[in-house]
């Protein structure tokens, strides 16, 4: 996405939730890998994205809303 090989508005769309609840949930854990392996980078990807979904995350309404009457 940040090379832009993935519109970011998809990659919001599929997983921005679930990165966003999993960062929450990983984040003191990714920073102590981080100390134990000496490896500042790690998982940099992950929090590169899942901070920016946070900062997103109330703009739209949840795709089950937004398109209930969508029809295939």
């Amino acid at each position: 996405m940040f090379r832009r090989i993935a519109d970011y508005a998809l990659v919001e769309q599929l997983a921005g939730g679930m990165v966003t609840v999993l960062w929450r949930k990983l984040d003191a854990w990714v920073a102590a890998v981080r100390v134990e392996q000496v490896q500042p980078s790690w998982a940099e990807w992950f929090e590169w994205l899942a901070r920016l979904a946070a900062s997103r995350k109330n703009e739209a309404q949840p795709a089950y809303v937004a398109h209930k009457d969508w029809k295939p």
